[in-house]
C-alpha cells in the first residue's frame, strides 16, 4: 500500500518539476506564461509607451505647422503689399499726367500773320528773337576795362535812346495784352540788350554769352563758337505751353540764320523744324505787337476802342515833336503813358 501512494507522490513532484523547468526555459526565452509565443512581440513589451509616441511626434510635428501659420501670415503681408501698390497707380497717374494734361502745342514752319500768329504764339512752342531796341547812333563801342562790354556809360558804349526805351516798353505791354505766355528770357550781357529785356518786363532776365555781340566774340571763343551757340538756342524747345524770349544783336542773328533785323524788330522762330533746327514763321516790327494787341485782346477777339485825349495822355505827350513813337502818337521822353488797350492811334 505505501508503495501504491508514493507513486502518484512521484508523478505529480516530477510534472511540477517538469513544468518549472517549461517555465524556466520560457524565462529565459523572452516568454511570458499566455503568450503567443511570438518573438517579434518582445519589442512591444513597452506598449505603454505607444501612447507617448503620438505626443512625441506631434511635438516634431509641430514645427512643420508652423510654416502653415506663415502661409496665413503672408496673406496680412500681401494684403500689406497690396495695399502698398494701390496708392502707386493714383500716383503714377499724376507725373505722366503732367506732360499729357497740357497738350503738346503744333508747332510747325508755316507763316503767320495777324491772329493766326497771335493764337499760335498762345499756344507756346515758339521762340521769340529780338533784336533790342533803339539806340543813339551817335555813340560807339569802346573796350575800356574789365568785362567793357556789359558797361552801361553812354560815353563809352552805345545805350539805348529814349525811343528806344519806349519801344521796349510798348512791345513787352503788347505782348502781355495779348496774352502770349513767356517762359525764359535770355538777352546778351551788353547793357543795351540787358535794358531792352527788362523794359520789355516779361520774366526775370537771364545773361548769356551764347548770343554775345560778334563784336567781342574773341572774349568767348571766337565767331563760330558764337554762331554755333546762338543757333542751338534758336533751335531749343520752350517748355510746354510757353515761348522763350531772346534779346540779342543784329550781326548774332545775320550769322546764325542769315538774316537781318532792324533795331526792335523780332524774328518768330519755329524750334526743331528745317534743315537749320528752325524756321521762320514771323517777323514783327517793334510797332506792330501794339496794332496786333489793339486788334485781337487776351481772350481772342477783335476789339474796337476810342482813341484816348491828347490831354489824357500825361507830360511825355509832345502831340507836335517831329520824331514819332511806336505807336504812331508822338514823341515819348521816359516811356509809354498810353496803355496799348488804348487801341489805336491817337491823331496829331
Amino acid at each position: 500500500m505505501t508503495a501504491d501512494r508514493s507513486g502518484p507522490a512521484r508523478r505529480l513532484l516530477l510534472w511540477a518539476g517538469l513544468f518549472m523547468v517549461v517555465a524556466l526555459l520560457a524565462g529565459c526565452a523572452g516568454l511570458t506564461p499566455g503568450s503567443d509565443g511570438n518573438a517579434n512581440q518582445g519589442p512591444e513589451v513597452p506598449t505603454p509607451f505607444q501612447a507617448l509616441a503620438p505626443e512625441a511626434t506631434n511635438t516634431e510635428t509641430a514645427p512643420p505647422p508652423s510654416p502653415s501659420p506663415r502661409p496665413s501670415a503672408s496673406p496680412a503681408a500681401t494684403q500689406q503689399a497690396t495695399a502698398s501698390p494701390s496708392p502707386e497707380p493714383t500716383a503714377t497717374p499724376e507725373p505722366t499726367a503732367t506732360p499729357t494734361a497740357s497738350p503738346v502745342p503744333t508747332v510747325d514752319g508755316t507763316p503767320r500773320e495777324g491772329q493766326a500768329l497771335v493764337d499760335a504764339l498762345r499756344g507756346g512752342g515758339y521762340v521769340l528773337y529780338f533784336r533790342h531796341a533803339a539806340t543813339v547812333s551817335s555813340q560807339g563801342d569802346n573796350r575800356v576795362g574789365d568785362a567793357w562790354w556789359t558797361n552801361c556809360d553812354p560815353g563809352l558804349m552805345r545805350q539805348l535812346s529814349a525811343e528806344g526805351e519806349a519801344q521796349a516798353r510798348a512791345m513787352g505791354e503788347a505782348i502781355r495784352a495779348l496774352g502770349i505766355p513767356i517762359g525764359e528770357v535770355w538777352a546778351s550781357p551788353y547793357c543795351r540788350t540787358m535794358e531792352t529785356a527788362r523794359l520789355m518786363d516779361l520774366g526775370p532776365v537771364q545773361p548769356t554769352t551764347d548770343l554775345m555781340n560778334m563784336s567781342a566774340a574773341d572774349v568767348v571763343g571766337g565767331a563760330e563758337a558764337v554762331t554755333a551757340s546762338a543757333r542751338q538756342r534758336l533751335a531749343a524747345s520752350p517748355a510746354p505751353g510757353t515761348n522763350t524770349v531772346l534779346v540779342a544783336h543784329g550781326n548774332v542773328i545775320a550769322a546764325a540764320a542769315n538774316m537781318t533785323l532792324a533795331e526792335g524788330e523780332a524774328a518768330v522762330l519755329a524750334p526743331g523744324i528745317g534743315e537749320a533746327g528752325f524756321t521762320l514763321i514771323a517777323r514783327v516790327p517793334p510797332g506792330e505787337w501794339a496794332e496786333l494787341a489793339a486788334q485781337y485782346g487776351a481772350d481772342g477777339a477783335a476789339q474796337t476802342c476810342e482813341p484816348t485825349a491828347p490831354d489824357q495822355l500825361g507830360p511825355f505827350y509832345e502831340p507836335d515833336a517831329p520824331e514819332r513813337d511806336s505807336l504812331g502818337q508822338g514823341h515819348v521822353l521816359e516811356g509809354i503813358v498810353r496803355s496799348a488797350a488804348d487801341c489805336s492811334p491817337i491823331p496829331g
